[in-house]
């Protein structure tokens, strides 16, 4: 199990309720990537018509809905809960280097990376593959 409670219910869901099994590490398959795409073009429409009529709870729904679609998408493509909790610690240490700042989005609520900013790819590929990246 994981130490976040959040993956652990998104992952108690999409086992309990959708069935989803273990599957080993793998690429989305077509029919996968596309109900993925769909879903967050879907959540995203959502989350624009609930802004538009300034509707704060449906906001939310939308916001959490992509969430809760992207952390199933990551078990289907075999993340164990751990690897899903550990990624995104490196995306979060790697975001903490940032710096507020306009970026190519045009909006000052953004943050710029450093020079010496460092993706986190390489300990998510070595977190998932080992030595053997």
């Amino acid at each position: 199990m994981s130490n976040s409670p959040i993956i652990n219910a998104i992952f108690d869901f999409n086992e309990q309720v959708i069935g989803l099994p273990n599957v080993e590490l793998n690429v989305l398959n077509d029919k996968q990537a596309e109900w993925m795409h769909k879903f967050c073009l879907e959540e995203l429409d959502e989350f624009t018509l609930a802004r538009q009529e300034q509707d704060i709870p449906a906001m939310v729904d939308a916001v959490l809905d992509l969430i809760y679609g992207a952390m199933g998408t990551l078990k289907k493509m075999g993340l164990t809960r751990e690897q899903v909790y550990q990624s995104m610690m490196y995306i979060h240490e790697a975001n903490m280097t940032k710096k507020k700042g306009t970026t190519h989005r045009g909006h000052e609520e953004d943050a710029v990376k450093p020079e010496s900013f460092v993706p986190p790819e390489r300990k998510i590929g070595k977190l998932l593959f080992g030595d053997a990246e």
